[in-house]
């Protein structure tokens, strides 16, 4: 199926659909005679559509194989557990323990409904870290990456029209999504590791890039973010582990909130791919191995200066290597989800073609004990290398 994209042509098609006259009706300003009444394309007015659109018989397969995953309305696998405050606090609920209390309760009997404890972390606690050059660098590298993810939302949304069920859990991680980059941006500011007049510049370079949808179905625009955030998470965890020493604080905000919201949307979007592989195995299956081959995470190009982010993300240990072996567990994770669905002794996927890919996208050769070898290496903090690569000096100068 071709993807429903915003191609408009009020004399004749709209998201793929022939239209006519009829389709679409004009309105005036308000008090005048014409208010309310059709005018004439090119009128003084707006236009409405009035068509509607059948969803297709692969939204409707789409559509049924998932419901059942996110039957909350919100779409949501998990209540939203943190905010941002007005004055930059961090406000985490305890999830944990409200459902501690509410276990005790129920053993005693009693009805229990109350607001979780919470977790407060002031700017003033952020303000006593200190965050490295390369490691101002990852910030606002991760920055950059988080405030462009609307650039993929806005095109899932219009493609995604005719699927209730996608519409809502895409609602859900994005509204996750919006939270991240001013909690970045409050770590890069309030820790001095760079200034609000260089944040808003860096900030100001993204916006001016765009990114254009890499694959044009509704199976591939779906597989694309699973592997994005099944590595989102562990880098996030990368990240924390670098700045634990010097900026405590930070570290304990972004473990609480940022990184568990990128691991929840990796399990969601795994439950969505097992969902479509049980759908449609072998089409699902192609794709799958379409979309992985030509993966890349969308930092690579989009942000200003994406070279130094490399480096920044490499004194991380965040490397091809890295999200090699995280491509390699997603692959055989699906593989393991939907197996068991087919026919006896089956393989959802082919193993052996998942092996020589990661190893070809970590540059390594593809025999057998190359890729164990490839599997087996931990990924290593190298901050003081990379910054001497780097210069020492943050590109938001």
């Amino acid at each position: 199926m071709s993807a429903r994209f915003l191609e408009t042509d009020i004399s004749g098609t709209f998201l793929n659909h022939s239209l006519g006259p009829s389709d679409f009706k004009s309105f005036g300003k308000v008090g005048e005679r014409n208010y309310l009444q059709g005018l004439p394309t090119g009128s003084d007015g707006y236009q409405v559509l009035l068509a509607n659109f059948e969803p297709t018989e692969e939204e409707k397969q789409i559509e049924e194989a998932l419901a059942p995953l996110f039957p909350h309305l919100t779409g949501r696998m998990k209540p939203r557990n943190w905010t941002i405050l007005e004055d930059g606090t961090f406000k985490i609920e305890d999830q944990s323990a409200i459902r501690n209390a509410q276990r005790i309760a129920g053993q005693e009997g009693k009805p229990h409904k109350a607001e979780s404890p919470s977790l407060y972390i002031p700017p003033e606690a952020l303000q006593q870290d200190t965050l490295s050059p390369v490691m101002t660098e990852a910030t606002l590298s991760l920055l950059g990456i988080e405030a462009r993810a609307d650039e993929y939302t806005k095109w899932a949304f219009l493609l995604f029209d005719g699927i209730p069920t996608l519409k809502r859990f895409y609602h859900g991680w994005d509204a996750d999504e919006s939270f991240h980059p001013p909690a970045l941006e409050l770590i890069a500011v309030q820790t001095r590791g760079a200034t609000q007049d260089q944040v808003d510049r860096y900030l100001e370079q993204v916006s001016r890039r765009r990114w254009i949808p890499p694959f044009r179905t509704i199976r591939q625009m779906l597989i694309f973010p699973y592997p994005q955030e099944k590595t989102t998470g562990p880098s996030y965890g990368q990240y924390i582990s670098a700045i634990q020493e010097t900026a405590s604080n930070s570290a304990g905000a972004l473990k609480r909130t940022v990184k568990p919201d990128e691991d929840t949307h990796g399990v969601g979007f795994e439950k969505i791919i097992t969902a479509l592989g049980i759908l449609s195995p072998k089409d699902t299956a192609e794709d799958i191995f379409y979309v992985f081959e030509r993966f890349t995470m969308p930092g690579d190009a989009i942000l200003p200066d994406p070279e130094r982010a490399v480096l920044s993300f490499r004194a991380l240990g965040i490397d091809r290597r890295f999200i090699a072996r995280i491509l390699y567990q997603c692959l055989e994770t699906l593989n393991n989800n939907v197996s068991p669905h087919l026919g006896e002794g089956e393989q959802f996927l082919d193993m052996a073609r998942a092996r020589d890919l990661v190893c070809f996208y970590a540059k390594s050769r593809t025999g057998e004990k190359d890729f164990q070898i490839l599997m087996a290496r931990n990924p290593r903090i190298r901050p003081n290398k990379q910054l001497e690569r780097i210069g020492g000096k943050s590109s938001s100068n």
